[in-house]
């Protein structure tokens, strides 16, 4: 409904904002998959980036970077989006200036790299060994919710050779990279 008001009032931002929330909506609540493809986390993130952009306008600026063999490869689902948001929230928020964020999905041997970094505030000295210690104990502080979340998910997965690993300096950047094992769906010739 709101959707269809937005288009008959000719207001695209609201028509493009309703339909991707709707998409957000219906994969959180109809897909009770634990694990998806790449390609399928990546469309979960460019919906709610393009929630954002609405908002941020040309002061946020999403580059994705992957190979096309990647996209069949299974990761647990909202691995991408919850990082993305964090560099948003915490890296780009009050910011007057254009904010990039990197998305990056590659092989590395026999595993799987996510990277998502910001060029934002960064995380300074004790806030980013907090974070580290959260990530290497497993458990989650009420601020950390996200970062620490998936980070539990591959861990309870996959081992704890697999994770969650920051990089930070303040005021320049943050990187956040998830490794894990390569899985790739089977495809029909």
């Amino acid at each position: 409904s709101i959707y269809c008001l937005a288009q008959n009032l000719e207001d695209q931002r609201i028509a493009v904002m309703t339909n991707a929330l709707g998409k957000l909506l219906r994969s959180s609540l109809n897909d009770k998959r634990d694990v998806i493809t790449v390609s399928e986390d990546l469309q979960v993130t460019r919906d709610y980036l393009s929630i954002q952009q609405i908002r941020y306008g040309e002061r946020l600026q999403v580059e994705y970077d992957f190979p096309q063999d990647i996209l069949t490869c299974r990761i647990p689902a909202m691995t991408i989006q919850p990082l993305v948001e964090n560099c948003i929230i915490h890296g780009l928020e009050g910011r007057a200036d254009v904010g990039h964020i990197d998305v990056c999905v590659k092989r590395s041997g026999q595993n799987v790299v996510i990277t998502v970094t910001d060029d934002g505030a960064g995380i300074c000295g004790e806030k980013i060994a907090e974070i580290r210690r959260e990530l290497a104990g497993n458990r989650t502080k009420g601020e950390h919710i996200g970062i620490c979340n998936v980070n539990q998910r591959v861990r309870l997965r996959y081992g704890e050779e697999y994770g969650v690993t920051v990089e930070s300096i303040g005021g320049e950047y943050t990187r956040v990279e998830i490794t894990l094992p390569g899985d790739w769906e089977e495809t029909e010739s």
